[in-house]
This record gives structure tokens, C-alpha cells and sequence, in this order.
């Protein structure tokens, strides 16, 4: 269980030297920061977010104005033990996703907690990826960021990114399993299968989300063969799995 303590929105020119008990999560929408932590200085463009550890005083700067998300969560359960920045996509998925965590945190509609887990759920998973894909071969990190921008692309071939690729399919795909452990294909399964788990464990307005919407917004376009794909994976068909996951 992840517990989101607290989401803001502020707008600002700078903010005065301050610090926290606990983790603080800055995610900058606007505006080109300069972000003094302790003895750093650290340039913060839109679309960074940056990890700061309890008690880290820390102080912003952007005379043009900047604009951010600042929230707090209880067992984020990520990797980091100090200062910590990572940049988002071009298309912004982790905006995406403070977006309606802020929201839904500020309007409490019926089980908000629930699709607010989910929501913090594929964030983490967002982070972890992109803290993970320091690899020695820059092509595979290049390579990785492809299939994370098309995890819900039901149009998607590997073979449009092998293309983009200066090697063969084949050649590539031992590189890339020699740095990540897994093919290409295992691992933008792996992610869908990430992201439809947590997208059946979600509500909306009108009640859970059904399988074919599941199904498409984790990357498959026949929801029949996303329940065979998930049955491989899981052993359980998605409802079942449902069962006996679903959040309290």
C-alpha cells in the first residue's frame, strides 16, 4: 500500500530555502528551475522530477516563473537514497499521471484511494524505468525508451524499432538481452502486463474499467487474445486475478 500524504500545485518565481520531514517529490511543469539542494546546484527543466530526502533543505530559483506538482508519499518503495532526478517522456506520461492524482486526491470522488493507488502504482513504474535504463549500450537505452512510449500503442511493431536500429534485428537482440536480462518482446510484455494489472485494480466515475478497455490501454487491440496473453503470464484469467488483488 502506497499512501499519497499530500499533492500541490504552486506557481512561483522562487522559493525560499526550506525542508521536510519526510520524502518531497517535485515534478516541474514550467519553466527552467535552479535548484539548490545542501551544495548543489541542479538545473531543473519541464519535465523533471526530482527525489528530495527528509530534511534536505532546498531552495528554487527561475526568474521567468516556474510552475510545479509537490507532493509526499508514504512507501514509495523506489531504489533512492539521495537527491534524485529523472526527466519524463516528450509526451509527459508522469504529468499525465500527477494530473489526475491531483484531482482525484482534491475532489475525493467514490473510491478515489483505490485509482489514486493504481495511478501511484504505474508512476513508480514509470520512475523505475527510466532509473534503470543506465545501461552501457547507449542504443539499448534508446531502444527502451521506444517501447515505453508504446506500451499503449495496440499499433506497435517491434520491427518499426529494429529499424531504427544501426544492426541487424537479430544482433540487437542479443545486445539488448545481455544488458536487460530479457528479449524485447519479454520485456514490453512485462510492462503491459504492469500496466494492466494496475489498470484492473482501478475505478472511474462510473465503476471499474471494463477488460476491453483494459486491454487497450495496455497495448492490445483484441481483448480475447490480452486474456489469453494474461493467463500465460499470470496463470489467472484477468477477472480472477481481479479476485483475489483487487485493493481493499
Amino acid at each position: 500500500m502506497q499512501l499519497l500524504e499530500s499533492i500541490g500545485l504552486q506557481s512561483n518565481t522562487h522559493f525560499a530555502a526550506h525542508s521536510h520531514h519526510q520524502w518531497e517529490m517535485v515534478y516541474y511543469i514550467r519553466g527552467e528551475v535552479l535548484l539548490t539542494a545542501g551544495d548543489q546546484q541542479i538545473k531543473c527543466p519541464a519535465g523533471s522530477l526530482v527525489f528530495l530526502p527528509p530534511h534536505q533543505s532546498h531552495e528554487e530559483h527561475c526568474p521567468q516563473g516556474y510552475t510545479n506538482y509537490y507532493f509526499t508519499v508514504g512507501n514509495f518503495n523506489l531504489p533512492i537514497d539521495s537527491l534524485t532526478l529523472v526527466h519524463d517522456l516528450a509526451d509527459r506520461p508522469m504529468q499525465q499521471l500527477l494530473s489526475q492524482i491531483f484531482y482525484l486526491f482534491h475532489t475525493r470522488n467514490r473510491n478515489w484511494h483505490a485509482t489514486v493507488e493504481a495511478l501511484l502504482n504505474s508512476l513508480r513504474h514509470y520512475v523505475s524505468g527510466f532509473m534503470q535504463r543506465s545501461y552501457s549500450q547507449p542504443l539499448v537505452e534508446q531502444f527502451t525508451s521506444i517501447l515505453v512510449d508504446n506500451i499503449s500503442n495496440e499499433q506497435f511493431r517491434l520491427q518499426d524499432a529494429f529499424e531504427k536500429m544501426p544492426m541487424s534485428a537479430d544482433h540487437f537482440r542479443l545486445v539488448f538481452k545481455r544488458e536487460t536480462g530479457r528479449l524485447p518482446l519479454q520485456y514490453l510484455n512485462e510492462m503491459r502486463m504492469q500496466t494492466a494489472k494496475n489498470l484492473l485494480r482501478s475505478y472511474t466515475k462510473s465503476g471499474r474499467l471494463s477488460i476491453q478497455t483494459v486491454a487497450r490501454l495496455s497495448g492490445f487491440s483484441d481483448p480475447y487474445y490480452f486474456s489469453r496473453a494474461f493467463r500465460k503470464a499470470t496463470g489467472q484469467c484477468p477477472l480472477n486475478w481481479l479476485s483475489q488483488n483487487a485493493p481493499d
